[in-house]
Parts: structure tokens; C-alpha cells; sequence
């Protein structure tokens, strides 16, 4: 899989991410039968040169009219509307298909420290497969940070004792919350399929800083228990990123008679905020950087896997 980045213009940081390279219970084969797409992520740090380039040694990857606008214009849909990210998909190499997108060094370090849109934080919540090391060792300490952030609002959610798999399922969820696409194109039941077919790597991301928090402590039965007073809600609410905290009810939080379920469906209604404004948008500037041919397969693809999966639900009972 390294070896396709050998195919394109340098970057400061790649990963692969999803089904297509963490194989999902229910999920090994996609639509049509085909193999599931492998979905790539390229962290550049100019993002008018990197396609200027890549459009000399790629141009089939682009659209023709994005083409013929040119590089300058490219960027500028990239890093001005919605998630900030410009996404080539449909590519097929080494007789497989793959879907990339680009986003400035700048505008991933922004949403992975403030949560901006959520749709590269959330991603990180997860297992990723590095293609090559982040080149800055500030990305590196902002992806840690990040996973903290995920961590500590997944406590905010929960109650005073909790299972590792409640505790990966509330983390898993907190970017598909107000995501459109969960009620159409997405398989329903993705946040668990996530979850129970990377349950140990995705584990492992999220023990060191749990067993590093003197208000939280691992039971013998596999257990997680942790601190739930006022005091220690407070100081959680405090560490949440910044955009979540911007949307919350603070009158209401700080009250010390507030219950633990109104915390928990306040942050997630900043949550659901954030990821809604971005997510229409960006599903929108798909289709402007695909073209509507595009578009309306990789469309396709997600219908017809989300219905396959009702089917296979359905015929369980």
C-alpha cells in the first residue's frame, strides 16, 4: 500500500482509513461485489502546488472542467468551503479502486485541535493506517491531543461504570452525531461494525491515557470506573475542544443540582451542531469535485451497500 505514494506529489502526512484497510464484520466485500474502495488521506502543505503537480502526473484523477480550472482554483474549493478537504475518488490503480483527499497541513491541525468540523478529528478517533510518519512532530502531538479530547467527552457521556466496548462505541459515535448520511447512504449499524472488527487496535489507542487518569480506574472484571462529581464534570467540561464548548449550555452545566444525562445531551447537541453544518456541505462539494457521473455511481455504491445490509439484518430475525 506504501507504494502508492510513489505515485503522487510529496506530503507531509498520508494515512488509509475505513473498511477498505481495517476489514468490517459484514462489511469484506462492497458494492457490486468489488473489493471495498480504499479511502486515503494526503496531508499536504500547499495545497495549490501539490495539485498543480499532481494534475501534470494524474490529470485522469480530475474532473475535466475542475481541470481546466486549474490548480489555483482547485485549492480554493479545497480550503474554503466545508470540511476543508478536496476528495478525487473513483481511481482506479493496481486494479483497485481508491478515493483520496487533500487537506492543508494548517486546516487538519485546526480541526484536530478545535474540532472545526469534526470530519478529520473524528476520523483519528479511530485506527488509521499510516502510509508514511507525519513529517511535523506538532501533527504527531495534535493527533494525541485529539484522542484525549475524544476520551474525555466519551466520559462525559457515560455513567459512573462502563464496559471498554460502551466506552469505544460512545468514542466511535461523536462524528457521526447530526451526520445526514447516517439516515441516507450509510449503513446503520457502521458506529458498531467499526467498533467489534478493531476493537483491539482501537483499544489501544485510548488505555495509555485512561490508565495515566487518576480519576478513572480499570476493575478487575474489565470494567471501567471513574470519577462522576461536580468537580470532576467541571474540569471534563473545561477540556472539551473548543467549538464543543462554544455551543453549550453553561448555565445549565455549572448548576450543581444538573444531572449527569442533561451533561451528556448537551455536549451532544454541540456535537451534533458542529457536524451538521459541515456535512450537507461537504457531500455537496463531492459532487463538485467529481463531477455528477462520479457523483451518482460512488452514490450508488453507498445505496446499494447500505440496502444490502438492511437485507442482511432483516433476514437474521
Amino acid at each position: 500500500m506504501k507504494q502508492l505514494l510513489t505515485r503522487f506529489p510529496k506530503t507531509v502526512g498520508a494515512f488509509a482509513y475505513g473498511s477498505g484497510v481495517f476489514v468490517q464484520k459484514g462489511n469484506e466485500i462492497g458494492a457490486m461485489g468489488l473489493p471495498n474502495m480504499l479511502d486515503l488521506v494526503f496531508i499536504v502543505k500547499n495545497s495549490c502546488e501539490w495539485h498543480r503537480m499532481n494534475m501534470e502526473r494524474n490529470p485522469s484523477h480530475y474532473w475535466w472542467l475542475m481541470r481546466s480550472f486549474g490548480s489555483k482554483f482547485v485549492a480554493s474549493i479545497q480550503e474554503n468551503y466545508s470540511a476543508y478537504i478536496y476528495y478525487n475518488t473513483l481511481i482506479k490503480m493496481d486494479d483497485r479502486f481508491l478515493k483520496y483527499g487533500v487537506i492543508s497541513e494548517v486546516d487538519f491541525y485546526h480541526d484536530l485541535s478545535r474540532w472545526d468540523t469534526l470530519y478529520f478529528g473524528g476520523r483519528m478517533h479511530k485506527p488509521v493506517f499510516f502510509l508514511n510518519g507525519f513529517a511535523s512532530s506538532l501533527l504527531y502531538d495534535i493527533s494525541q491531543i485529539n484522542l484525549k479530547y475524544a476520551l474525555n467527552t466519551a466520559c462525559l457521556l457515560l455513567p459512573h461504570q462502563f464496559t471498554r466496548e460502551q466506552l469505544l462505541l460512545a468514542i466511535a459515535g461523536l462524528s457521526y452525531s447530526g451526520d445526514f448520511r447516517m439516515t441516507v447512504g450509510e449503513d446503520k449499524k457502521k458506529v458498531e461494525k467499526i467498533v467489534r472488527s478493531n476493537f483491539e487496535p482501537m483499544w489501544n489507542l485510548y488505555h495509555p491515557y485512561i490508565a495515566a487518569d487518576d480519576c478513572m480506574s480499570i476493575l478487575p472484571s474489565g470494567c471501567i470506573e471513574q470519577d462522576v462529581s461536580h468537580e470532576e464534570t467541571i474540569r471534563r467540561i473545561n477540556f472539551l475542544p473548543i467549538n464543543v464548548r462554544f455551543n453549550l449550555n453553561w448555565s445549565l452545566l455549572t448548576s450543581k443540582s444538573v444531572k449527569r444525562e442533561d451533561v451528556a445531551q448537551n455536549i451532544v447537541q454541540s456535537i451534533s451542531r458542529i457536524v451538521r453544518r459541515s456535512s450537507p456541505r461537504q457531500a455537496v462539494k463531492g459532487v463538485i469535485c467529481s463531477g455528477p457521473k462520479k457523483a451518482f455511481v460512488y452514490s450508488m455504491m453507498k445505496l446499494v451497500k447500505m440496502f444490502r445490509n438492511l437485507y442482511l439484518f432483516l433476514t437474521f430475525f
